[in-house]
């Protein structure tokens, strides 16, 4: 399809300018069409593009990780939910191995596609974009959907340092949230020296969804931060 070699050129165009802004040897430029996922919001089209890895863990693998492992998620360390992911996908490499391999390149890219065009507005979701000991030499995720997730709980199970038991029915609905607060509420910057941007939107009579997103300049490229719910 048109739609489908515009948003590919659009994609692989993105990708190579983010691996030369980042000094990396490689990156993903693409995603197999069959995973392109359409999104419509309040009448707009929006594509989700997830890498394989992505949506496998998202569509999948961490449900299963989360009913099969739960005394994972209850860690208050990062790596142990890896390992439980690890243990499900029953993956050909070592544990370490592992971990680099989801940091790195395993993300979705969400945008808005308009009159054969993508919107240049384009906001990437990574799995998390590092580990990092906390103060107990415990591994948080920094960074990503599993940063947001550990403000949440899953389907009534909670990942590492939970802080909120908010719940999600599935994981692709906080993504789909964060999806609504960029493109539909007006960011707001948190600091002029500072590229975090900050947006909130309602998720019910009492509470919002705050989401905190970071701007790579060069590439025009949002990333996602970290997601909480608060009080409105």
């Amino acid at each position: 399809m048109e739609e489908y070699k515009i948003i590919k050129e659009f994609l692989e165009k993105k990708s190579i300018q983010l691996m030369n802004h980042e000094k990396i040897n490689v990156a993903k430029v693409g995603t197999p069409v069959n995973l392109y996922q359409k999104m419509i919001i309040d009448n707009r089209l929006f594509y989700m593009t997830p890498t394989v890895i992505f949506n496998n863990i998202i569509i999948e693998n961490l449900e299963i990780a989360l009913k099969r492992y739960p005394e994972k998620f209850v860690t208050e360390n990062a790596k142990d939910v890896i390992n439980a992911i690890f243990k499900v996908t029953q993956a050909n490499i070592d544990f370490d191995s592992f971990v680099e391999f989801l940091r790195k390149e395993q993300f979705c890219y969400i945008f808005e596609f308009e009159n054969f065009e993508v919107k240049n507005k384009i906001l990437r979701i990574d799995l998390f974009r590092k580990l990092k000991t906390d103060q107990n030499n415990n591994f948080q995720f920094i960074g990503g959907i599993f940063h947001c997730f550990k403000h949440f709980t899953l389907s009534g199970k909670q990942f590492p340092n939970n802080s909120k038991k908010w719940n999600l029915v599935n994981p692709k609905e906080l993504i789909e949230k964060i999806a609504e607060a960029f493109f539909f509420i007006k960011l707001s910057q948190e600091k002029k020296e500072r590229n975090d941007f900050r947006s909130e939107i309602k998720v019910d009579a009492k509470h919002n969804l705050r989401v905190t997103f970071y701007l790579e300049k060069k590439t025009g490229i949002y990333f996602i931060k970290t997601a909480h719910i608060v009080n409105n």
